[in-house]
């Protein structure tokens, strides 16, 4: 999994609560790094099974990343961290499969990422 969100509170919670579901994450703070290391994997045949984009990202935002992956054949499911409910329309417009709107929970955010996994999220009671 990479997830692409800037350094900070709220990056440290969504890798928690990936690394504690049992997920390798990879982590970049800018869109333009989450394309080269999207692309890189998926060129080396070990592609990611998920990409995270912050929304609000610097160098390249993550719904610029997402139109970048697309236009360079990138097929893997991308999905956009977005601030607003109302980024719906972009999030898809820039070749997101899905998205989550801040501040994410954990529960569904890993409900999110297993539809993709295809593997049900059991939460842990």
């Amino acid at each position: 999994m990479l997830l692409a969100e800037r350094a900070g509170a709220e990056r440290a919670q969504l890798e928690e609560s990936l690394r504690s579901a049992g997920m390798h994450v990879e982590l970049v703070d800018n869109g333009r790094d989450a394309h080269t290391r999207a692309m890189s994997a998926t060129l080396s045949a070990t592609p990611f099974d998920v990409v995270l984009l912050a929304a609000d990202m610097s160098e390249m935002s993550g719904y610029e990343a997402a139109g970048a992956l697309r236009a360079d054949g990138y097929d893997g499911p991308i999905v956009a961290l977005t601030p607003e409910e109302s980024d719906r329309e972009a999030c898809f417009s820039a070749g997101c499969d899905d998205f989550a709107t801040k501040p994410i929970e954990r529960g569904p955010l890993l409900a999110l990422v297993a539809r993709f996994l295809e593997k049900p999220y059991r939460p842990k009671l």
